[in-house]
């Protein structure tokens, strides 16, 4: 069975402080079944030029975008510094510029266990992250989430529901597929992975 990664739609729009040049990318990816040319899974995520603000510039965007990323840019920031947390402050002072963040991975059942997961994510990092990007995403089982179960036509039934074992499982897959654990909420742990300058992939 062969499958194939496409993303149907990219979409850059200037940030609120455009003046300043920063924008974000909207992207949504899929996998395809090449076999019945069925989708199996998709991906959503958001690219951010965010060079020159400290951590508390971007809180203050997210907050006033509504944005679903909004807590983990609170998880980026060291509450004993003020600034970013170590990791992310480090690649900023090589000089990263910008940041991914993935909203949403969703394989469906019946195509689970075949890579597809990280075939994404991979695709999403080669095709859009340039070399100077942060890869982030909060491990939150969807399934576990009410909003995203209501608000979206996917099926979660064959997914576990305890939220403890979803969790455990969830951060051990992202370990796995190369992510680095930096920090932790009541909403989930954030992970990350260095730009591809530094050998993401």
């Amino acid at each position: 069975m062969e499958f194939n990664t496409s993303f149907v739609s990219r979409e850059e729009e200037l940030l609120a402080f455009s003046d300043d040049g920063h924008f974000k990318i909207n992207i949504n990816g899929k996998i395809i079944c090449d076999d019945n040319n069925k989708e199996c899974g998709e991906i959503f995520a958001k690219r951010y030029f965010i060079s020159g603000l400290d951590v508390n510039d971007v809180s203050d965007l997210m907050d006033s975008e509504g944005a679903d990323e909004y807590p983990v840019y609170e998880l980026l920031r060291d509450h004993d510094t003020g600034g970013y947390v170590k990791q992310i402050e480090d690649y900023f002072s090589f000089g990263a510029n910008h940041i991914m963040f993935i909203n949403e991975i969703y394989i469906k059942p019946n195509f689970r266990r075949k890579g597809l997961g990280q075939d994404l994510i991979n695709t999403l990092i080669r095709t859009f992250c340039t070399d100077d990007t942060i890869t982030c995403l909060m491990s939150q089982p969807a399934q576990l989430n009410k909003r995203k179960e209501q608000s979206q036509d996917k099926d979660y039934s064959h997914f576990n529901k305890d939220k403890n074992k979803a969790e455990i499982s969830l951060n051990k897959y992202y370990k796995n597929i190369g992510f680095l654990k930096i920090n932790s909420s009541e909403d989930g742990d954030i992970f990350f992975k260095p730009p591809l300058l530094f050998g993401a992939l």
